[in-house]
């Protein structure tokens, strides 16, 4: 059975349309909760282009995940062997469009590699990693209310931009390596380490970045609006 034709059995979705695999409708929902339960490797998160009736699309390649949406809320979990995790075989891999007009809440447990996100565009209120991550690279939006980025059991090779002028507090525990901040370099930090604010003088809104477990190759910069 492909991915698209599982879609017609999930409640809560619309036809996938062309070149996706899965969709979900807005159906009044305030605020949108993207939850990965058991890892994800080559996913892409990117905000949508659709109707306002559109909550999100998904497409895949390889494996797919078995996905859900209900009440604002999807849920994808892959149906891994245990030797496939980190899963650099299969060549899975996933792209999530998520829609602009309601704010969101991206919990990824399990663990998280090759993520890529451009959210610039998306109204995003929090991002959290269970199991560590390694290679990231994650685009912040401005934030509309104070946002948080937290990264729990270790990251490597992870990259976090923001637009220009956006507050950034970044905290470390655990111990660091190759750690780049807004251009300071510092080659190892140990224990509990503090940089930057997420707070602005006047009292703006910015990003708390917090990474538990240990980090290298971490950079925290920004980019063009």
């Amino acid at each position: 059975m492909t991915a698209t034709d599982r879609t017609a059995e999930i409640p809560s979705t619309l036809p996938a349309g062309p070149g996706w695999d899965f969709t979900a409708p807005l159906e009044g929902a305030t605020q949108g909760r993207l939850i990965f339960t058991s890892g994800a490797a080559g996913l892409t998160l990117e905000p949508s282009l659709d109707p306002a009736a559109i909550l999100c699309h998904a497409r895949f390649q390889g494996r797919p995940p078995e996905v859900s949406a209900r009440g604002g809320v999807v849920r994808a979990a892959y149906r891994w062997h245990f030797s496939w995790w980190p899963f650099d075989g299969e060549g899975a891999s996933a792209t999530f469009a998520l829609s602009p007009r309601v704010p969101w809440a991206l919990e990824l447990r399990g663990g998280l590699a090759a993520f890529r996100a451009d959210l610039r565009t998306l109204d995003l209120r929090s991002l959290q990693v269970l199991g560590g991550a390694r290679e990231v690279e994650l685009v912040l939006p401005r934030p509309v209310v104070a946002g948080h980025v937290q990264v729990l059991g270790g990251a490597s090779q992870v990259t976090v931009l923001r637009p220009a002028g956006v507050p950034v507090g970044l905290q470390l525990l655990g111990g660091a390596s190759q750690v780049t901040f807004d251009g300071q370099r510092l080659e190892s930090v140990g224990g509990l380490a503090e940089l930057g604010s997420a707070t602005g003088p006047g009292g703006e809104p910015g990003w708390k970045i917090e990474l538990v477990g240990g980090a290298s190759h971490l950079t925290v910069g920004t980019v063009a609006a």
